[in-house]
């Protein structure tokens, strides 16, 4: 029922066989787009730190992941993987903190990192919550991690949301971010209106997102005036909050090049920070 109203809205969108079961036991379904385009949506819950181990159980977390790579291989076309909690470092923790915490238990972290690297070329895309910041981490193995804005304003963030842009031959095209001035509307009281922001390729500069041409474009963060340039634009978005400019452009280049906290940190060292600059904080048990 609860989707009922989306899916007449848009009938190209076509709930897999096996929703009632996977959705009523665990959280998590896929769903497909005009048999070009299948989503899988995760329940991220299942892997995340945050939750005490007793709660979830590891059969439950082992058997979605069984359920996500049988889905990868049986999709007909591209795949885009979603769920809340991203499988990185928490940025919050980082640039609140200077804390290195990853958002992913180190079991679930790592058979989620083979799925999408034996499927790399399937797979077209992931996108992520959790953060309310819209930025990327990717990895030598080839997973690209999109975290995106939220509509909530806690953490001082105005309003925001993310429109991807897909062609019609199922290839992530760009990602288009539209924000608004919650105060401004409040005390104006009249309904909010949203405005577009640089898309990711207008920021970055470049033909496409995927996962090489933004590994290259990150190295010129450090490497010339205009890949500064990309970096003050990727963290001095004006709708959210300024913490992230506390960041150094080293640091947040080896965020985004390192899903882990121990490749964090022999990042960090070769621009001379020092093991002790930052916290590690281990999960719950």
């Amino acid at each position: 029922a609860l989707y009922e109203p989306f899916l007449k809205k848009d009938p190209r969108i076509v709930m897999g066989p096996d929703f009632r079961e996977t959705f009523l036991k665990g959280g998590y379904y896929r769903a497909t787009w005009d048999d070009k385009l299948t989503i899988l949506a995760l329940n991220t819950n299942m892997f995340s730190v945050n939750i005490k181990e007793h709660v979830i159980t590891a059969a439950h977390a082992a058997a979605q992941l069984a359920w996500l790579e049988d889905s990868v291989e049986d999709a007909p076309g591209k795949i885009l993987i979603i769920g809340h909690t991203p499988p990185s470092l928490s940025l919050y923790e980082l640039y609140s903190h200077r804390a290195l915490k990853q958002n992913w238990h180190e079991d679930w972290f790592y058979m989620f990192n083979s799925v999408c690297s034996k499927h790399k070329e399937k797979i077209i895309a992931t996108f992520w919550g959790h953060e309310h910041e819209d930025t990327f981490s990717l990895n030598e193995r080839g997973v690209l991690v999109y975290s995106l804005p939220s509509v909530s304003p806690v953490y001082s963030s105005q309003p925001a949301y993310t429109i991807a842009q897909i062609s019609e031959k199922g290839e992530l095209v760009d990602l288009h971010t539209y924000n608004t001035w919650l105060e401004f509307y409040s005390i104006a009281e009249t309904p909010p209106r949203y405005f577009r922001y640089k898309s990711l390729r207008e920021i970055m500069g470049v033909d496409n997102i995927g996962y090489t041409s933004l590994a290259n474009r990150t190295k010129t963060i450090l490497e010339d005036s205009d890949g500064f340039t990309i970096f003050k634009s990727l963290t001095n978005k004006a709708y959210q909050n300024n913490r992230a400019l506390q960041l150094s452009p080293q640091i947040f280049y080896c965020y985004t090049n390192n899903l882990r906290a121990f490749r964090f940190l022999e990042c960090a060292e070769r621009f001379g920070y020092s093991r002790e600059s930052f916290t590690i904080k281990s999960p719950k048990r």
